[in-house]
């Protein structure tokens, strides 16, 4: 559907590369999506390292690599060219985590006959996907609606300044990520003390930690943004 739009707004000439770019970015809507459940199966195991190293750590760090590479190595580079980076960096991820949860799957797994609940399983994906869909709208909104009426420079500037803000989520992350299997436990055995404490310890971990982000980013935000280039720092207004 979305390629179908992008195929009508972007048909006039000059905006071929936006449509392109569209086209080639949701080639990784499925690869993100089958990462997500195997971040969510490996957690279920208790790997929760295993589980975030993939989109964590290795796939923004093969991408920063390759950006970097490119940039001192090429004059060509543009957003197409950062557009097919950031999709091989997401295939190498997915193929590391694919890998890591093939290697972590017990043996009574694979011998287990498998049971299948379809009723009940698309009742709740259907709210599921309600959900995240109008969560990534509500995201994305802003940029769009920004770049429609001001420009794709503007847009681009506020996108990175929205984007800076993840300094303080990401350990919102970082607590949830081995919380949420500790809460699952504590509540399936019905101990309601553990997962007090847990949801107390968690947002007390949290807060703390995106305080120095939070800080930083009030007071720098103009250096901090000017540091991605001339023009950035402007954004702060």
């Amino acid at each position: 559907i979305v390629g179908a739009i992008s195929w009508w707004l972007f048909d006039e000439t000059g905006q071929q590369r936006m449509r392109l770019a569209i086209w080639l970015a949701l080639a990784m809507v499925p690869l993100r999506s089958l990462g997500r459940l195997r971040l969510s199966a490996l957690r279920g195991l208790g790997r929760v390292l295993q589980a975030q190293t993939p989109e964590m750590i290795l796939r923004p760090g093969l991408f920063l690599a390759a950006c970097l590479f490119v940039t001192y190595t090429w004059d060509g580079f543009g957003p197409l060219t950062a557009l097919g980076l950031q999709i091989g960096a997401t295939v190498a991820a997915f193929a590391y985590g694919a890998a890591s949860l093939r290697r972590s799957l017990p043996r009574e797994v694979a011998a287990a006959r498998p049971e299948y609940d379809t009723g009940s399983w698309m009742a709740s994906a259907w709210h599921l996907m309600m959900y995240a869909g109008l969560y990534t709208l509500l995201l994305q909104t802003g940029v769009v609606m920004l770049g429609a009426l001001a420009g794709e420079s503007e847009a681009g500037a506020y996108a990175l300044t929205a984007r800076s803000t993840e300094a303080v989520t990401v350990f919102l992350a970082a607590v949830n990520n081995p919380l949420m299997p500790l809460m699952s436990r504590a509540h399936a055995r019905g101990d309601t003390g553990q997962l007090q404490r847990a949801v107390s310890r968690g947002t007390l971990y949290a807060t703390t930690a995106a305080l120095g982000p939070a800080i930083a980013l009030a007071l720098a935000a103009e250096p901090i943004l000017g540091f991605f280039g001339e023009g950035y720092g402007q954004a702060v207004t």
